[in-house]
């Protein structure tokens, strides 16, 4: 479990995709911290997907199922380091739009506990929708697959708010931190339920 962690860390590093994450992060950061914790949910997720197209070159997940890696460890593996870099990068974005906020002034911790929730629990989603999708389309066809999945989630949400318009006004008097708590669940439900599938596709899977 620890090789393919440090696997998938080793492709970001030499692709140097998260030099250029936290760079631009680091930039927008600056310029108000829920655009950059939203920024930083999404390219998390994306990072996920850039270890699927790593592992499939020149049919690379079949040789790492030859070696002492079970299907499922495989799959575990990809979930941690969602989680892994979901969870990073709303620590760093929270450390960012504290320091800003102490030089210039701007978001207190209720509103960072608020953005720092919203952009775990949207980057477990993304991750719940495209692993799956990938392990079982592959990363070419996932890939189109997962942007319509994107498209479909964002107007079932935006759906289900206009219906419930004036719902959540409860939620939100209750302060950051307690929404912050609110949103633990709802990134971790579909994370548990898109692991159960994606265990019940690779099981069945012939590379």
């Amino acid at each position: 479990m620890k090789g393919l962690l440090i696997k998938d860390l080793s492709y970001l590093k030499v692709s140097n995709i998260i030099v250029i994450v936290l760079g631009i992060a680091a930039l927008f950061a600056f310029t108000g911290s829920g655009f950059a914790m939203t920024y930083l949910a999404v390219m998390s997720a994306s990072l996920v997907q850039t270890t699927f197209s790593y592992d499939d070159f020149q049919s690379g997940t079949r040789f790492l199922l030859t070696l002492p890696i079970t299907r499922e460890m495989y799959v575990r593996s990809k979930y941690l380091f969602a989680l892994l870099m979901s969870g990073s990068c709303m620590v760093l974005a929270c450390l960012l739009g504290w320091l800003r906020g102490a030089l210039y002034g701007g978001a207190d911790g209720a509103d960072l506990a608020v953005n720092a929730g919203i952009g775990l629990m949207t980057a477990c989603i993304m991750a719940s929708v495209s692993i799956p999708v990938l392990i079982r389309f592959g990363v070419e066809k996932g890939r189109f697959v997962s942007i319509g999945l994107y498209l479909l989630v964002f107007l079932a949400v935006m759906g289900l708010g206009f219906a419930g318009k004036g719902l959540f006004t409860p939620v939100e008097v209750t302060g950051g931190a307690a929404l912050f708590l609110a949103c633990l669940p709802a990134a971790a439900v579909p994370m548990g339920i898109s692991y159960a599938v994606s265990l019940r596709i690779i099981r069945k899977k012939d590379y």
